[in-house]
């Protein structure tokens, strides 16, 4: 401490002259200097989250051309259940306009103060100010990766990683929902795990995590599928957060919009004909009581499992639409030919083809 002490002194000597005012010179210990103090905020306080009982952290994940959004409510597991119904609303609610997102908030939420660093979420929402339980808005990059996330949250919560074939166990996802659903609960601090990553400059950081993606990068859905190819489409993977295998051919109508037959893998658990049906119903401009939709329904077989197809061509949005479901186990297979009504029913006989080539793995 003296040689830190000594150049203040001699400048106290200096600025006060010949004053003969005596120097007093206090001696300080190092354990109460503003040193020490500033170590003392520093230092992470044991978190106390775990005492107050369980966690629960629910997610919606949306994943957007130009970014992943992330709706995510965490507190205390018996506010959130209190509040599933209006959390699972304000996703389903969730539209986006020019790149942002927009929402309702629900009745009796408050939001929280705005924060201006630069990797502050857009928004947040208190749920409940005395528990601590919000709702926060934030966003990262494009095609974010379900399991780095999913294992991202767990150890928040202070849950074991998960594996990618375990990845169908952790979210849900209804065919014709814009989000990704995670939803756990634990007893961990709800704080950031340790990262490998996390003290690394940020342009190091996204190459690190690029480095690491392509060490295991996603399969699309068609992995778990045998089929022929329609001759004259073109084929690609989606790597999003809904792996989807699509073939795209130019429509010979006006629209600038392509035809598009899409297959997408998604959890049987979350899904049921009905729901999904009306969903694309909807979608075409066509409406249906239950008995009209289970009328319009064509039962066949996809890959020797039990299957149902609906044809919605003479709806009023513009749009057409046919779309089977098919249950293999723990998956939900869709295939969808989708476009204007008269490219879709140019391409009908040649969807129908590839779907009697289509076999499980």
């Amino acid at each position: 401490m003296t040689r830190f002490l000594i150049p203040i002194t001699c400048l106290t000597i200096l600025v006060a002259g010949c004053s003969e005012k005596p120097i007093e010179v206090q001696v300080v210990p190092v354990e109460q200097s503003s040193y020490a103090v500033f170590r003392e905020q520093q230092t992470p306080k044991p978190s106390t989250t775990a005492a107050q009982g369980p966690q629960r952290m629910v997610v919606g994940m949306f994943d957007r051309p130009e970014a992943t959004w992330f709706f995510k409510a965490i507190g205390s597991q018996e506010i959130v259940d209190a509040n599933q119904k209006q959390i699972f609303e304000l996703l389903r609610g969730v539209t986006f306009e020019q790149d942002e997102p927009k929402w309702k908030q629900p009745t009796g939420w408050t939001v929280g103060p705005k924060k201006t660093s630069m990797f502050a979420p857009l928004a947040t929402l208190i749920i409940d100010a005395d528990s601590q339980t919000k709702l926060t808005i934030s966003s990262l990059g494009p095609n974010q990766s379900l399991l780095d996330n999913a294992n991202r949250w767990r150890g928040q919560l202070g849950l074991a990683a998960i594996t990618q074939e375990q990845i169908d166990t952790e979210f849900a996802k209804a065919d014709g929902d814009e989000f990704y659903l995670f939803d756990a609960t634990g007893k961990g601090s709800g704080k950031m795990p340790s990262d490998p990553f996390a003290n690394a400059p940020f342009l190091q950081r996204q190459a690190m995590q690029a480095e690491k993606q392509k060490a295991s990068p996603s399969t699309g859905a068609g992995s778990g599928l045998q089929y022929d190819s329609p001759a004259g489409w073109t084929e690609s993977q989606s790597s999003g957060m809904v792996p989807s295998t699509r073939f795209t051919k130019e429509t010979t109508a006006e629209s600038e919009k392509p035809t598009l037959i899409t297959f997408t893998k998604m959890s049987a658990a979350a899904n049921t004909w009905t729901s999904n049906a009306q969903r694309w119903a909807g979608q075409a401009g066509q409406t249906f009581t239950d008995a009209e939709l289970a009328a319009a329904t064509e039962e066949l077989k996809i890959g020797g499992q039990p299957s149902q197809l609906i044809e919605l061509l003479d709806g009023e949005s513009g749009l057409a639409i046919v779309a089977v479901m098919a249950v293999d186990g723990q998956n939900a297979w869709f295939f969808k030919l989708a476009g204007d009504k008269e490219s879709v029913t140019e391409e009908l006989p040649t969807f129908r083809k590839l779907l009697s080539t289509l076999k499980f793995n």
